[in-house]
């Protein structure tokens, strides 16, 4: 098990390697938003070089240590620790601890969380932020879908940038289950649609215009409280697709022009909006 207790600086940029990533194309499915089409998702598995290569630390480093393993039959898992007794103490700011990603240009990003059965019976915050871009690259909104335990209580919330304040988000997902966690810049209504396993929410882009960045965190509670581990997969970086207006505009090699792989892809997004 390999782990990264040091700060490293790194380009943000994408490197050749996430280049030749495998790139899944999936359909969404119909929300209150509107959000309806196809997304180009390009897999960015957690191996160790990507993680030492494209993710620097946010705010405070995972204090029990960070780094790729094999976790519940899974390769290439992001695993980070929380360590109680090695916390940051500047200000309660940087007792959040955990990873970011520049994502330049991107309109959706995904992951799996694992909701580890380790974590019952105490306080736990694992994060899952979005970074909105306005057109100047200026960060404009924080959408973030986190799973939330404190007091016994435990779900899922996202964060209102609009109004600075949290709301609950209606997914359920139980202990020992792996949760997908989509964020998604709707640019044809205005809003983030925050999916987790298909259970959607929406919040306002605020003037957003991408998914600029990506950061992975949680909370460190503190001396007295019990070191955790978080667990995160099968992360994805990815462009919601144009909708075509007909059916013909896909045909004639038409679907390249709107960002399609084929033309039947293209004609299934017709179909999905409708």
């Amino acid at each position: 098990m390999s782990f990264r207790l040091t700060r490293r600086i790194r380009s943000y940029w994408r490197k050749s390697a996430v280049a030749t990533a495998a790139t899944a194309i999936v359909m969404l499915a119909a929300t209150s938003a509107g959000a309806l089409g196809i997304v180009s998702y390009e897999e960015t598995p957690f191996t160790q070089a990507e993680i030492d290569d494209n993710w620097v630390v946010d705010r405070s480093i995972p204090s029990g240590g960070y780094g790729s393993v094999t976790f519940d039959g899974r390769t290439n898992v992001l695993e980070m620790r929380v360590d109680p007794d090695n916390r940051n103490e500047p200000s309660p700011f940087y007792y959040t601890e955990g990873l970011l990603r520049q994502s330049p240009g991107a309109t959706a990003l995904r992951a799996d969380l694992y909701i580890d059965p380790a974590w019952a019976g105490h306080d736990v915050r694992a994060g899952f932020w979005g970074v909105g871009h306005d057109g100047a690259s200026v960060r404009s909104a924080y959408p973030i879908v986190e799973y939330h335990q404190v007091g016994g209580a435990a779900g899922w919330r996202v964060w209102d940038s609009d109004n600075g304040q949290w709301l609950p988000h209606p997914a359920t997902t139980g202990h020992g289950e792996w949760a997908t966690l989509e964020i998604i810049l709707d640019s044809e209504t205005g809003q983030f649609v925050m999916s987790v396993d298909g259970a959607t929410t929406t919040l306002p882009v605020l003037g957003s215009e991408s998914l600029g960045e990506v950061i992975v965190n949680m909370y460190n509670y503190g001396p007295g409280t019990p070191a955790y581990a978080m667990h995160v997969s099968d992360f994805a970086i990815g462009d919601v697709l144009p909708s075509p207006v007909e059916k013909d505009d896909c045909r004639k090699g038409g679907y390249v022009d709107l960002g399609y792989a084929n033309q039947g892809l293209c004609i299934a997004g017709i179909v999905s909006n409708r």
